[in-house]
C-alpha cells in the first residue's frame, strides 16, 4: 500500500474540504462535499506544465465589503443624530468590517494552480498565494525527481519547435 504526505488542507466557507496529498509517483486531490468526494490522480510522468496563477477574488471581496462598510458608516451618522445604541452598533459593525478587510489585504492574494497533463487540465483553487507557491515547490520536487529537471535554455527550445510546429505559440 501507498504512503500519502499531506502537503495541503482547505476548509471551505460552506463544509468543503480540499485535500493535496503526495506519493513517490502521483499527486492525489481529495474534493469533499458534504456527503460526496471527488479523487483525481495526477501522476508525476503525466504532467506537461503548472502555472501558479494569483486571484483577484479577494480584492473583489474587499472592495465589495468596503462599500458596504461605508454605507453603514454613513447610515451610522445620519442616526447618531438621536443618539441611539442603533448608531454605535452600526458603527461597530463597519469598523470590525473594515478590520476584516485590513487583515485580508494584508494576508494577500487568493490564487489558483492550473496542472495540465496529456488528457486533461484541472484547477487547484488555494486560499493564500504564499501557500500556494509551498505547495508548488513540495510538487515541483517531485515532477523534477520523476522526468528530470530542464533547463532554461532547453524550456525556450522546446517551446520554439512548439511554434514551428504549430504556429500557435509566441516567443519573445
Amino acid at each position: 500500500m501507498e504512503k500519502y504526505k499531506k502537503i495541503y488542507k482547505r476548509r471551505g466557507f460552506l463544509g468543503g474540504v480540499n485535500n493535496l496529498m503526495v506519493c513517490p509517483d502521483h499527486l492525489l486531490c481529495i474534493k469533499s462535499h458534504g456527503y460526496s468526494e471527488d479523487y483525481k490522480r495526477f501522476f508525476f510522468d503525466d504532467i506537461n506544465w503548472i502555472k501558479l496563477v494569483p486571484v483577484k477574488l479577494s480584492l473583489l471581496i474587499d472592495v465589495i465589503l468596503g462599500s458596504g462598510a461605508l454605507v453603514t458608516f454613513v447610515l451610522a451618522a445620519t442616526v447618531s443624530k438621536d443618539s441611539s445604541i442603533f448608531a454605535w452598533i452600526l458603527a461597530g459593525v463597519a469598523f470590525l468590517v473594515v478590520v476584516y478587510i485590513i487583515i485580508n489585504h494584508l494576508l494577500g492574494p487568493s490564487a489558483k494552480m492550473i496542472i495540465q497533463t496529456y488528457n486533461q487540465q484541472d484547477e487547484l483553487v488555494f486560499k493564500r498565494y504564499k501557500k500556494a507557491a509551498k505547495v508548488l515547490k513540495v510538487f515541483k520536487a517531485y515532477v523534477n525527481d520523476a522526468q528530470g529537471a530542464i533547463s532554461n535554455a532547453e524550456l525556450f527550445e522546446r517551446i520554439k519547435a512548439d511554434e514551428d510546429a504549430t504556429g500557435n505559440v509566441k516567443v519573445i
